[in-house]
């Protein structure tokens, strides 16, 4: 026997084929963790850095399209001089950072006898009957609890304390509520950015509100009495910044 013939009866070794088995069996939990540790994760780094240096803008007025008037850095401490209640979309309520007032709007007679109809604060009604889908349909004007406050109750053509007064109404007068309107309150605010003193309205979903103290001429006119609060802060841009959280 030859050589070759040897040679051509020696079995050829084959490659062993590479088993994947195992690691498709570890590949969900793989992605498990990606998907719910290293997504948020990254995402909590790229907020942290966005974030630095972030500004919240002051506007004016209490608008959307007002001019800016200055920016504060986001955590700055400020005090609360006034607010108001602006209208929203309806798909913005469900934001939970929002601070919300409800208006009524009401229709009822006054000491006179004379007829008056506008908007008053949800505060100040107390709701004696609603309909079958739950909405306010009449009710009584509540009692001015405080011995130094206006004992009447004012109706504003607008729902908003700063708007013109169409009339007054007593405690416990029977009213129609007509309507209803969820608003979000803008903060008047201010605060220190540096060595300048900024003052302008923001909305309340970038603000943190840390104290309740009652607001009336003579603690407004103190700075060291007011309400403080925190910027939540967000991204600066020409009119109204975005949520940043």
């Amino acid at each position: 026997m030859t050589s070759d013939s040897r040679t051509e009866r020696r079995p050829q070794r084959r490659n062993p084929r590479f088993n994947w088995t195992p690691y498709l069996l570890i590949l969900p939990s793989l992605v498990y963790l990606a998907l719910f540790f290293a997504w948020p994760m990254v995402r909590g780094l790229n907020m942290a850095v966005r974030d630095e240096g972030a500004a919240l803008v002051l506007l004016g007025e209490a608008k959307q399209d007002s001019q800016s008037v200055g920016q504060l850095p986001r955590g700055t401490h400020v005090s609360i001089l006034d607010r108001q209640g602006n209208a929203i979309p309806a798909e913005e309520l469900a934001q939970g950072s929002l601070t919300t007032e409800t208006w009524f709007q009401i229709r009822a007679q006054d000491n006179t006898g004379q007829t008056i109809e506008g908007w008053v604060s949800e505060q100040r009604i107390r709701v004696r009957e609603s309909d079958a889908n739950g909405v306010p349909r009449s009710g009584t004007v509540r009692s001015v609890i405080s011995s130094t406050a206006d004992p009447l109750t004012s109706v504003f053509v607008e729902p908003n304390e700063n708007s013109q007064v169409v009339g007054k109404l007593e405690a416990r007068a029977p009213v129609d509520i007509l309507n209803q309107t969820t608003l979000e309150v803008w903060f008047l605010i201010r605060g220190e950015n540096g060595n300048q003193t900024v003052e302008g309205w923001a909305p309340s979903r970038y603000i943190r509100v840390l104290g309740m103290k009652p607001r009336d001429a003579s603690i407004r006119e103190t700075s060291a009495n007011l309400q403080h609060a925190s910027c939540r802060g967000c991204f600066p841009t020409a009119s109204l910044c975005p949520l940043s959280e």
